[in-house]
């Protein structure tokens, strides 16, 4: 396994979801890593407000929103989260989520290589 640390990006959805303080401390940490020649990993991780166990199955349905009294200034479909999904699976991939309230959360995307 090979692992590379591609870059800090401060996402503007992101630093959204985490708060007008974190969006200055709390860059978003992408890693691209090669477990073998057949399956690529991306993981993004932050530093957010994380995401209740009760509320990660709502995440990747359509028009799923997590509206809460942190996020209900935000607008979207709930559609991002979904479509990202679908077209990973339609790959042959997924993307998955670990996240815990209070502490972020780590999205990972598996994409098979040809």
């Amino acid at each position: 396994q090979s692992t590379a640390k591609i870059g800090i990006v401060e996402s503007t959805d992101a630093a959204e979801f985490a708060g007008p303080v974190a969006k200055w401390r709390s860059p978003q940490h992408i890693t691209l890593a090669h477990h073998d020649s057949r399956v690529t990993t991306i993981m993004v991780r932050d530093h957010g407000i994380g995401i209740g166990a009760e509320q990660i199955p709502v995440l990747f349905t359509r028009f799923g929103r997590l509206v809460t009294p942190e996020t209900s200034h935000i607008r979207g479909t709930g559609l991002g989260l979904y479509l990202a999904r679908e077209t990973a699976r339609l790959h042959g991939g997924d993307i998955v989520v670990a996240s815990e309230a209070g502490a972020g959360s780590t999205f990972t995307v598996t994409i098979p290589l040809a």
